[in-house]
């Protein structure tokens, strides 16, 4: 008893001492990149630059032009006016109408408090999630400062708002299925990374789920309807940058962690990566399905969907990692109650350092065109590991 007591003590000091050292490092990249005098980085653009983008879609909203943002040049020229001639973006606005709706509010407010308002509300709501599948206290400091999450930070983007929607309707799905299907039909508003949640939901024959999720989605859709009127959705549909990205070999594939950058970034052509890419969403697709339909536990089903999800999608970003900290959270739990694989806790915290080195790589050009991407490989071990822990409840039960 004593020595595990001793254990215990010892491992909490070390866990505070870390957690403490790593909010230290935060603070000093953020200190050393972001300027709050000038409200710019160091690369002269406004602080948290893709938040810019978000603040400025709603800003020609609110004037009375929703579909402005939609409209790249309209929308880099408003940048180029309120940020500073040397500082658009170069990126337009391809978010479905529906998210647009979600940051209208954001222009009511001057452009550092609306990111204030923005990073402190999602991440408050992805920090009750992550304390509610893991109370412990180093567990959680960890997945709150996972560096996923810090990547999301420094972009100002949306990856705690998507960890709240998928952590929380997962949270819910069993104890409230209307509610949990609320929250994951809200994730239609980042298409990308709600392609697999359906099935899921039909594999595992949730139907009230299903319903419900279709219900938020669509409710959602007719929101922006009234909101924001037709034409919104009729400029969005005609934006085909995100497809033309992927079918020209444009993109900073360092920061893009998935299996079609992976491929592209080895020097292969378009027709591989895509059939690298669509591979491995057919064997997620299939694994998903499989764990859903054998009513493996909660967490395991969890876990294998947000890893899944991660991995199907050809176009996701770093700060799209700050949903990583939901899995890793909950492969940490499930080793505590059923014991851990061989370098089974190596490969949490490969996953859980693997999105700032990612980061780190690009911004710093510490590789030569910084197209390296191996986070893909990790994503996929750490989805292989899921996998094997629902073939052993199985084979167990």
């Amino acid at each position: 008893m004593l020595n595990w007591k001793l254990k215990w003590q010892v491992t909490t000091v070390l866990g505070v001492i870390f957690n403490a050292i790593l909010l230290t490092f935060y603070l000093m990249v953020i200190s050393a990149i972001w300027d709050f005098h000038t409200g710019r980085t160091i690369f002269g653009q406004p602080i948290a630059t893709d938040f810019a983008n978000y603040w400025t879609a709603s800003s020609m909203a609110l004037s009375g032009n929703p579909a402005a943002p939609y409209d790249i040049n309209k929308l880099l020229g408003f940048q180029m006016k309120t940020f500073g001639a040397s500082s658009p973006m170069g990126v337009g606005w391809y978010y479905p109408p529906t998210f647009l709706l979600i940051v209208l509010p954001l222009a009511l407010l001057p452009y550092l408090p609306a990111l204030f308002t923005w990073l402190t509300s999602t991440f408050a709501v992805e920090s009750l999630i992550l304390y509610k599948i893991s109370p412990t206290a180093n567990i959680f400091w960890l997945s709150v400062f996972s560096t996923g999450n810090f990547c999301n930070f420094l972009f100002g983007q949306n990856g705690y708002l998507s960890a709240s929607f998928l952590g929380g309707g997962l949270l819910l799905l069993d104890t409230n299925p209307v509610a949990g299907g609320l929250l994951l039909g809200m994730m239609s508003y980042k298409p990308n990374l709600a392609l697999l949640i359906p099935l899921a939901l039909i594999a595992g024959r949730r139907w009230r789920a299903l319903l419900s999720a279709g219900a938020s989605a669509l409710a959602m859709v007719l929101l922006s309807f009234m909101a924001l009127g037709y034409q919104v959705w009729i400029e969005y549909w005609k934006i085909s940058a995100v497809p033309m990205m992927l079918s020209a070999k444009i993109g900073p594939w360092s920061i893009m962690p998935t299996f079609y950058s992976t491929v592209l970034s080895l020097g292969f052509d378009l027709f591989t990566a895509y059939t690298v890419q669509c591979l491995v969403m057919a064997i997620v697709a299939f694994l998903v399905a499989w764990a859903w339909y054998r009513e493996a536990n909660f967490v395991l089903r969890a876990s294998i969907l947000t890893l899944g999800i991660l991995l199907f999608t050809p176009y996701a970003f770093t700060y799209d990692l700050a949903i990583l900290s939901l899995p890793l959270v909950w492969l940490w739990v499930d080793g505590q109650k059923n014991g851990r694989f061989p370098g089974e806790t190596l490969l949490l915290f490969l996953g859980w350092i693997s999105p700032f080195f990612t980061q780190i790589i690009w911004s710093l050009r510490l590789i030569p065109e910084r197209k390296v991407q191996i986070t893909s490989l990790i994503l996929l071990a750490l989805f292989f590991l899921a996998a094997a822990k629902v073939r052993n409840e199985i084979i167990a039960t």
